[in-house]
């Protein structure tokens, strides 16, 4: 590589190695103004020639006195020469970067989860695909394309865009991408047999695992991954996360195979989150329902493997591989969730989806004692009793609501659906207002306004993307 010419040094005529105190000079010149301009004041410089001596690259030691003066003759400044505080500051800056730059470094040899290279393979049992299961990992791959990779692409395609520093600014620019893998989810075959209450729970609960698994197969700027997850987790928790992005090197050369993943993953009963309320521990409304579209899912996975690999014992290892990689992931999303949960004021700083996501406490439900999810009209409520409230506190004057125990029920979490009658006077007891309850009108004209801020957002999803591609072609495409 050649080097930047600077031309002469402006004080002995040597070449110079660069511009030090304002003027081009070479690096003894530099050394030697940088130890004798301080002195001035303290120590004599005489000339034993009366000021004439020559200053060259051979007689340049000759005078001190002369080659400090033609220093300042041809413009050297002894302002720019650094105090020893200075200095010290400069030093422990060039330690940090020189740090930073080693412990990067680290992170790329790190050992990331690796899998076989079985995937690799162009080997196909077509008949292990029905043309229906075809149609679907077909509709999968389109609906992924259409809304988060869509989105991502014309928001950030890189995450994260920049450097973070805590964990409230790294979880609100991911906010746009988990909007839009929501989307994706919306699109997925079967997923209307679960009910909103259990989707709902289905998304806060793998919400880690979902960001895990879904952003190894987005872009990611490398760089700033890793030093964020630095900055905000911690050197271990970075460490642990980055080798769970590792799945971006063991499965990127199948583009379905981590979709799939995805959807297998976020479709689980299965607690993925570091939790002591009781919502997130509680059973699902319709395990199920849940299990069974999960199975759809699980079945179609294995048939992918399958068609893909020249035999069944190879899909069998790599399944296992898949098993072992997702079970380090949730032990890592453990441990973030519990980093994130005790931090409340970094989540009160979150924007409200990532709120919701990170499970900001309200305290307790008035009603029942439940987890309250929110203020809903009026009084802390979990989401039971808030749509408890709303379908039962308009029908009063047109339904009669009896107790078959003298208005003397316990309305607790596990009893509350024993008396709709006791539950629906402690909500009016504990302070819910009827008058809250927006009308339908009322409604219609609030859906209104959120669809239009959607629209100056750029956020409303295209009605197309819920059209299903009915197409059906060779899995080799893929």
């Amino acid at each position: 590589m050649s080097q930047r010419i600077h031309g002469p040094c402006l004080v002995c005529g040597s070449p110079a190695v660069g511009i030090n105190f304002t003027v081009p000079t070479c690096a003894p010149c530099k050394a030697f103004f940088r130890r004798n301009a301080v002195k001035l004041g303290r120590i004599d410089f005489v000339c034993q020639k009366d000021g004439d001596c020559p200053v060259t690259e051979s007689y340049r030691r000759i005078c001190n006195c002369c080659r400090l003066a033609k220093c300042f003759r041809v413009g050297m400044k002894k302002s720019l020469i650094r105090s020893d505080a200075e200095k010290e500051a400069r030093r422990q800056l060039v330690l940090q970067n020189r740090q930073k730059r080693t412990e990067l470094e680290s992170y790329k040899q790190l050992e990331v989860i690796r899998s076989p290279n079985l995937l690799v393979s162009t080997f196909s049992h077509s008949n292990f695909l029905s043309p229906s299961d075809q149609t679907l990992l077909t509709n999968i791959y389109s609906a992924y394309e259409r809304t988060y990779l869509a989105a991502s692409s014309k928001e950030h395609p890189y995450f994260p865009s920049e450097l973070h520093s805590s964990v409230h600014a790294l979880f609100n620019e991911y906010s746009k991408r988990h909007m839009s893998l929501i989307e994706f989810f919306k699109l997925i075959p079967e997923i209307n047999r679960i009910s909103l209450n259990d989707r709902i729970r289905l998304i806060k609960n793998h919400f880690g695992t979902m960001f895990t698994i879904n952003e190894s197969i987005s872009k990611v700027n490398e760089h700033s991954t890793l030093l964020t997850f630095k900055n905000v987790f911690g050197t271990d928790i970075a460490m642990d996360l980055y080798r769970c992005f590792g799945l971006k090197q063991a499965y990127s050369h199948d583009p379905l195979l981590t979709k799939l993943l995805l959807i297998v993953r976020s479709l689980s009963c299965s607690i993925s989150r570091n939790r002591y309320d009781r919502d997130m521990n509680r059973v699902y409304d319709d395990t199920r329902t849940i299990f069974s579209v999960q199975n759809v899912y699980v079945e179609l996975l294995w048939k992918y493997i399958l068609s893909r690999l020249p035999s069944e014992r190879d899909a069998i290892k790599l399944f296992n591989k898949i098993v072992m990689d997702l079970i380090f992931i949730v032990r890592v999303c453990f441990i973030v969730d519990s980093f994130v949960y005790n931090m409340p004021d970094e989540i009160e700083q979150m924007n409200s989806l990532m709120q919701k996501m990170a499970h900001k406490i309200h305290g307790q439900c008035l009603v029942c004692d439940d987890v309250a999810i929110g203020i809903n009209f009026g009084v802390p409520t979990c989401m039971p009793c808030k749509a408890f409230f709303r379908r039962n506190a308009v029908r009063l004057g047109i339904q009669q609501f009896v107790c078959m125990n003298d208005g003397d029920c316990l309305i607790s979490y596990k009893y509350r659906r024993s008396c709709n009658c006791c539950r629906l006077a402690k909500c009016f007891r504990v302070g819910m207002k009827k008058s809250l309850i927006l009308s339908d009108e009322e409604r219609e004209a609030r859906n209104k306004l959120v669809e239009m801020n959607r629209l100056k957002r750029g956020k409303l999803p295209k009605r197309e993307c819920a059209k299903w591609v009915r197409v059906s072609f060779s899995i080799k495409t893929f």
